[in-house]
């Protein structure tokens, strides 16, 4: 019987044209109700029974099955992470800054700007300091107090500009104390703040600030 076959048959093609004709052979077999028998598939014996016949010279059928559905890997693959290599430099950062006792407060902290090349903004602070000279209003100018003894802080503030910086700000520090007595005092210091314990202060640090005019 397969002495029959066309010469065709004998290339890779062989196997689409095969498969395609017993499908056509099968829907003839149902839209006619005729009782039709399909044609083997070949099969490695009768393949070698053929090949010694003498049909052919030594030419084989090689019936090849595609895969069906996806390739493994072919979807839903993993999307490489996204690294950041640098992070954005935030516009302030907090500090909480410590002053060990018998240091100057202001000086400590002008040094720490200037190290860091920084400007800082001081919020708050906790701690003692001694003798305290304050720069009050007065009619004078240039008019200062000292106060002696122990005193605890209140309140503090003050702005250190950058080193860079060359707007005409002068680098100042408001405090408010409580003395021993129940006195209040507060105002600008004039000259050293010397630490009678630790003293903890809190900044945020800036970088590169913008004078703006405001006019009237």
């Amino acid at each position: 019987m397969f002495s029959k076959l066309n010469p065709h048959h004998q290339h890779l093609p062989f196997s689409q044209h095969f498969q395609l004709s017993r499908e056509s052979e099968e829907e003839d077999a149902r839209s006619t109700g005729a009782a039709t028998t399909p044609d083997p598939i070949p099969t490695s014996e009768n393949l070698n029974e053929f090949n010694s016949s003498g049909g052919t010279d030594g030419a084989t059928i090689e019936v090849v099955r595609r895969p069906r559905g996806r390739p493994p890997g072919s979807k839903n693959k993993p999307k490489p992470p996204v690294v950041i290599t640098r992070e954005p430099e935030p516009a302030m950062s907090p500090y909480i800054l410590e002053v060990p006792g018998g240091n100057d407060v202001v000086e400590a902290l002008s040094r720490f700007c200037r190290r860091k090349n920084m400007g800082i903004c001081v919020l708050t602070g906790t701690g003692s300091v001694a003798n305290v000279t304050l720069r009050q209003p007065s009619t004078t100018p240039g008019t200062t107090i000292t106060f002696h003894g122990r005193f605890d802080i209140l309140s503090i503030s003050a702005t250190f500009l950058p080193q860079t910086t060359s707007y005409p700000v002068p680098d100042s520090l408001t405090i408010s104390l409580a003395g021993p007595q129940g006195q209040i005092v507060g105002g600008i210091v004039a000259r050293g703040l010397v630490a009678a314990g630790t003293v903890f202060v809190v900044a945020a640090s800036f970088n590169n600030p913008e004078l703006s005019l405001l006019a009237g």
